[in-house]
């Protein structure tokens, strides 16, 4: 039985036997490859970025947390604007508007105590960044975050002049496991610069046990009334 070759093979076969039109067609294959492969990356990425930002988008309300820099480590865990946290071996809980240090079943009240860094939380990461482009360097997506965007959520009450901060940035990456955030570095140099404060490094977050934490501040809400 004698198989019916194809028009479109016969073209291919005669086009590959002339050197001039078989570079072309070469070349047209290989610029074919790597239109797919590129189509294949932007769709990968995409669909990342989509998973990750319904993760936060569905509202995380609990999660533990370590924040650490060059002069600093925090310890603790979130349940809504809540905090229970450890800082210089000391426990401290935050009720959402003061500061107590815990010592057995007493509290005391903390005054200027500086909870900024407890301000940048994954809903807050998310608000930064929903609407900016990104790139990529290796796992982390990078956004370049407009340093007065940055200064209306972490300073509510700071003005901020407009015109002296458009030049400035914060650079956020973030990192996600299993299509969740589970890391987020902050660099703050121009923040650190604009304010003329000393230079922390750069700010690390980790983020787990995502939505799976107790709701520790009913204990201590309770224990507020018994304040030295």
């Amino acid at each position: 039985m004698k198989l019916k070759v194809s028009n479109f093979y016969k073209k291919y076969i005669e086009y590959s036997s002339n050197p001039q039109t078989k570079a072309v067609i070469s070349l047209c294959l290989w610029l074919l490859f790597f239109a797919i492969i590129i189509i294949f990356v932007r769709s990968t990425n995409s669909k990342s970025v989509k998973k990750s930002n319904e993760v936060i988008n569905d509202k995380i309300n609990s999660y533990e947390y370590s924040y650490f820099d060059d002069k600093n480590v925090i310890y603790g865990k979130a349940y809504g604007d809540k905090h229970l946290f450890y800082l210089s071996n000391h426990k401290y809980y935050y009720d959402g508007k003061d500061v107590y240090l815990v010592n057995d079943f007493e509290l005391t009240k903390e005054s200027n105590f500086d909870i900024n860094y407890l301000k940048i939380t994954p809903q807050m990461i998310n608000d930064l960044t929903e609407n900016l482009d990104y790139s990529m360097n290796g796992d982390a997506f990078v956004y370049n975050v407009p340093l007065a965007n940055f200064m209306n959520l972490f300073f509510i009450d700071v003005p901020v002049n407009l015109d002296e901060v458009s030049q400035f940035k914060v650079i956020i990456s973030k990192y996600y496991l299993n299509d969740k955030l589970c890391m987020v570095k902050l660099d703050l140099s121009d923040y650190y610069s604009y304010f003329k404060k000393e230079n922390m490094g750069i700010l690390t977050i980790d983020f787990y046990e995502l939505n799976k934490v107790n709701n520790f501040s009913l204990e201590y809400d309770g224990m507020i009334g018994v304040i030295k």
